[in-house]
């Protein structure tokens, strides 16, 4: 069995819905593939988390009036259907101006759900690493230790620093399996707070400077540097992540 194949068949597994032959392929497939035992991993303890409620998604309050705002903002696509309501007839009209609106639309909230879907996969993995009581694969905070612990696991090296003498010890690493594909999770702690550092590379190689963001009462730092994208997730308060991320940032 490939991969693209378990991946289609791995919903229906979980939910008991494929004969006996096919459950039989899909295990075996995921006893000898890493990347798709994580992901099933995954899966499984997202269950297990939405089975407790705690990851039900509001949306944001001001969605709404964020939605309006861009289709004022679009008012060249108003203007325009108004001339095609008045100087062209026929049947097609309407599904003609319909289209160009959607079209208008569309672009504008594609980058708002991109954004949104990672974040909430972060968000999920760091709270199921939690709950799930599997912060880490590799448990040390000896970076010799950790960061050839990843080779042959992943098709990247993570730079692996430890912080103990900053109050950021390093903790472990772990696999984890964001935004379609295997990643690097460095933990580490400062108090009695974790932080999960996720660590890949990206196709765009330009640099981007830390930006912040807040989901479901998480604070997260993420930016790219020499072709990796790093995001710093954890329940400390922004200033003490903004720390961690300085001194990530001062290393590399």
């Amino acid at each position: 069995m490939k991969c693209s194949e378990n991946r289609e068949l791995i919903n229906a597994y979980m939910d008991q819905e494929l004969d006996l032959v096919h459950s039989l392929e899909i295990e075996k497939h995921i006893r000898e593939c890493s990347a798709c035992a994580i992901g099933y991993k995954n899966l499984a303890g997202l269950r297990s988390a939405i089975n407790t409620n705690s990851l039900y998604y509001y949306p944001p309050a001001d969605f709404q009036k964020r939605i309006r705002k861009e289709v004022l903002k679009k008012n060249r696509a108003q203007a325009l259907q108004s001339f095609i309501s008045q100087h062209l007839a026929g049947i097609g009209t309407f599904a003609l101006a319909t289209g160009l609106l959607v079209l208008v639309i569309i672009p504008a909230l594609s980058g708002y759900y991109s954004d949104n879907r990672l974040t909430d996969e972060l968000v999920s993995s760091h709270i199921r690493s939690l709950m799930a009581d599997h912060q880490t694969d590799v448990t040390t905070s000896d970076r010799h230790t950790v960061k050839p612990w990843f080779n042959g696991k992943l098709d990247y090296s993570p730079e692996v620093e430890d912080f103990a003498d900053r109050g950021f010890p390093l903790v472990g690493g772990r696999l984890d399996y964001i935004n379609n594909r295997a990643v690097a999770s460095l933990v580490y702690r400062h108090k009695k707070h974790l932080i999960n550092l996720y660590i890949w590379p990206v196709k765009d190689g330009a640099d981007v400077k830390m930006k912040e963001r807040s989901e479901k009462g998480y604070n997260m730092i993420y930016w790219n540097k020499s072709g990796m994208i790093y995001w710093a997730i954890s329940d400390l308060n922004s200033q003490e992540l903004r720390e961690f991320v300085k001194l990530l940032q001062d290393q590399h």
